[in-house]
């Protein structure tokens, strides 16, 4: 009988464990932030889509219209990139705001998120004490070399802005921050905009306090509260100046200043200020929607 001899399979060795997936690098928090839209959007430096969105307006304008800009307003763009990031950042978030408008400064950090509490705070001191005739403003910056030409193009053509010793806006800081403000500052502080009902800042003021904060003074006031409150501010001040006149011997503008002083102890609030920066940066805005 033919035997077949068994041939024997050679030992398979164990397969080796699978090795574990690699763990993504850790995202770092400061080049990759939300900006609100629930999208991260990775960067070198987190600008934020609002700020993002006005450069870019500015540069497409700037190369179209910039040489129809005066030298105070060609000023007035390098002062604002002279600025840090989160001042540029919550200023291109409040010039989108309607204007004029008082802020409340309490939660500045929760609605714009990619400033946070400490950076919107610092923003808003470093906004409220700049003004264009105090900044050094450099060459540097996204829009530096085009202003260098359109500055030496204006100088060649001579000066074309407004004249005379003291030109309007250029002492004016980028923001008003009301904890820097008495009621007669605000006052004084005129407002001529065809959309505002309100002639001044302090008026301004007022209109920003809630409707149940404003019926309340003019209960105390004696005077009915049932307005809409766009006309409840000018009831208001109209009843603070005949009680004051028929009390006391003070001038009108001191009742309604007695009514700004209790709005400014209910909070503290910014607005931008009517300065050459913001004139610049709304009408490039207006150019580039033409």
């Amino acid at each position: 009988r033919c035997l077949t001899p068994e041939v024997s399979e050679p030992p398979v060795a164990p397969e080796a464990p699978e090795a574990p997936p690699l763990a993504p690098p850790p995202a770092d928090p400061a080049a990759e932030r939300s900006d609100g839209t629930g999208v991260s959007e990775p960067t070198e430096r987190f600008v934020g889509y609002t700020l993002r969105d006005l450069r870019r307006v500015v540069t497409a304008s700037l190369r179209r219209y910039g040489h129809l800009l005066h030298l105070e307003e060609l000023q007035a763009l390098r002062a604002f990139e002279a600025l840090s990031l989160p001042a540029q950042q919550l200023y291109a978030r409040l010039l989108s705001r309607k204007w004029p408008q008082w802020v409340s400064y309490q939660g500045l950090g929760a609605r714009y998120k990619e400033l946070g509490e400490a950076a919107a705070k610092e923003a808003a001191a470093e906004l409220a004490s700049a003004t264009l005739g105090q900044t050094t403003a450099s060459g540097d910056g996204e829009w530096g070399p085009l202003l260098d030409t359109l500055k030496a193009a204006a100088d060649a053509t001579g000066p074309t802005g407004p004249t005379g010793p003291t030109v309007p806006g250029d002492q004016v800081p980028w923001l008003l921050d009301s904890a820097a403000e008495t009621a007669a500052s605000l006052l004084q502080r005129a407002l001529s905009q065809p959309n505002c009902q309100e002639d001044n800042y302090g008026k301004l003021l007022l209109s920003a306090l809630p409707v149940a904060e404003l019926r309340r003074m003019g209960r105390g006031l004696g005077t009915d509260a049932k307005f809409r409150k766009g006309c409840l501010v000018e009831k208001l001040c109209a009843a603070a100046t005949k009680q004051r006149l028929l009390q006391t011997k003070q001038k009108p503008y001191e009742a309604v200043e007695a009514l700004v002083s209790q709005a400014l102890r209910l909070g503290r609030w910014l607005c931008c200020a009517d300065s050459w920066g913001r004139r610049t940066l709304v009408l490039l805005g207006e150019l580039f929607r033409t």
